[in-house]
Order: C-alpha cells, then structure tokens, then sequence
C-alpha cells in the first residue's frame, strides 16, 4: 500500500501498517514513526481500485437474490454478506493477488 505523508510530502510504500488509539486520536505507526489521520493518506494502486469495483460489481449483482432469499434479515447483513461473498469470489478468481 502506498501512503503519502502529507507534512512532508514523501511517499512510502508499506505492507504493514498499525492503527493506535490514544483515547480519541487514531494514530498508524508506520515505517517506526507516528502519524495522526490527518498527517497521512492512504493511496491506491490501479490494481487496488480495480478488485474494489469488481467486487463492487459482484455485491451489487448478488444483493437481489440475497434479500430474496432472507427477506427477514435486515437489509444491512444482507448487504455485508454480499460483499464477503463478492471478496471471496473474487480472491477464488486470482484477481486478489
């Protein structure tokens, strides 16, 4: 994932990130230093973007038949099992890689 430092400027690479909740600040730690959300954004690869709206694509086409079938459940689960189903297809695809 690329991230961009906003005070700075510089862009890093990185695969690990973690989130720090300091009562009610969220700080990520990255690279061994610390920044507020608001110091840094994430950026995406075309790739990235790509498997997001495929996936986005897949939840929405499978969402009728979800609710169809669990007209019960509340419109929000339905939703969400949607978009594990649409992750799951899509890293059984390869397109996750």
């Amino acid at each position: 994932m690329w991230i961009l430092i906003n005070k700075t400027g510089e862009v890093i690479y990185t695969n690990r990130v973690e989130s720090i909740q300091a009562g009610r600040e969220t700080y990520y730690e990255i690279s061994g230093m610390k920044y507020s959300k608001k110091e840094i954004e994430f950026l995406y690869t075309h790739k990235e973007l790509e498997v997001v709206h495929t996936v986005q694509e897949i939840a929405i086409s499978v969402l009728p038949a979800l609710i169809t079938l669990a007209p019960d459940k509340k419109i929000k689960d339905n939703i969400k099992k949607a978009i594990d189903y649409a992750y799951e297809l899509a890293e059984q695809l390869g397109l996750t890689d």
